[in-house]
């Protein structure tokens, strides 16, 4: 699980490390070192996904920035890593092979031999240990409380707004695109003769089904509840000029098109145990990041860190 946080702690600063120095401690994690390699390696990746969203320019106080932030990190991340190993069980050498041989799986035009030496062990050891504990203190498997999850629904009801929707049957009179005025008029007629069948009594389903180009006939023309811009422009149109139970004609790239309102469902906010489900998905990782910020502050109040970093 990958942790970005970003610590506030007072921490004890040392001297200054020397950059040059790929071996050089910019610092100590209760006596663990965190070498300029390491942290150099994580400020190009972090630079590299600047540039990547646009960001052309890299200033050296804005690089200096970028090394405090990721040295925050991989502080916050080994505290985690001794965290997970003071209580690591017999069963994380299994663990870690496993998440080497998916490793392997994964990348399997990758040499062999970098997955299978030494660094790889490690990042691997390392994320096995901070998934063993997150899983132990229960993180891993937190849920979003229920009052968290109204809170959000209360203040975004805007987000769960369902647009008006339209129950409309149609009977469409086909014509294409080179249909001739002639054409036109006599499938226009063809329409206001049917419309006079509806307004005289007959079924509009049972003519829909005998009359109608669209696959819709099937089931008596019925193309359920509908939304603006679901159909063309001009159909929208006529559908909202009509209340339910009347009978309209529009003309579309389509052809002619006798249509019916049967109900209008208004605009509302859809209920909450509705959308439970997806709030609780959107918010679960921004709850676990909280959680797992508030157990790295825990594990700094009684760690030793020395920073050797202006």
């Amino acid at each position: 699980m990958a942790v970005t946080l970003v610590s506030s702690l007072s921490i004890v600063r040392g001297g200054t490390a020397s950059g040059a120095d790929e071996k050089a401690v910019v610092a100590t994690v209760n006596d663990s070192p965190i070498t300029t390699a390491q942290l150099e390696s994580a400020v190009d990746l972090a630079i590299a996904k600047y540039r990547k969203s646009g960001f052309r320019i890299v200033s050296e106080d804005f690089r200096q920035r970028i090394r405090r932030q990721e040295l925050d990190k991989l502080i916050d991340m080994e505290l985690l890593v001794q965290a997970g190993a003071a209580n690591a069980g017999k069963e994380v050498d299994e663990l870690i092979a496993r998440r080497l041989q998916a490793l392997k799986s994964a990348n399997h035009q990758v040499k062999g031999a970098v997955l299978a030496g030494p660094a790889a062990y490690e990042a691997a050891r390392r994320d096995v240990l901070v998934d063993e504990y997150l899983r132990q203190t229960g993180i891993a498997s937190l849920q979003v409380p229920e009052e968290e999850l109204k809170k959000f629904y209360a203040q975004n009801l805007d987000k769960f707004k369902e647009p008006e929707s339209v129950k409309v049957r149609h009977i469409l009179l086909e014509l294409t695109g080179d249909a001739s005025p002639e054409e036109i008029a006599k499938t226009q007629k063809e329409a206001e003769e049917l419309r006079a069948k509806v307004i005289g009594g007959a079924d509009f389903a049972e003519l829909a089904r005998q009359y109608s180009h669209c696959a819709s006939a099937r089931n008596g023309g019925d193309l359920g509840y509908i939304k603006k811009g679901f159909m063309p422009a001009a159909f929208d149109t006529a559908v909202a000029a009509l209340k339910p139970g009347e009978i309209g004609i529009a003309r579309t790239e389509y052809g002619v098109h006798l249509l019916q309102v049967v109900e209008r469902r208004p605009t509302a906010v859809k209920p909450f145990e509705q959308v439970k489900s997806f709030i609780a998905q959107y918010l679960q990782k921004d709850y676990q990041r909280r959680k797992i910020e508030e157990q790295v502050e825990e594990l700094k109040r009684k760690a030793r860190i020395i920073v050797n970093l202006n």
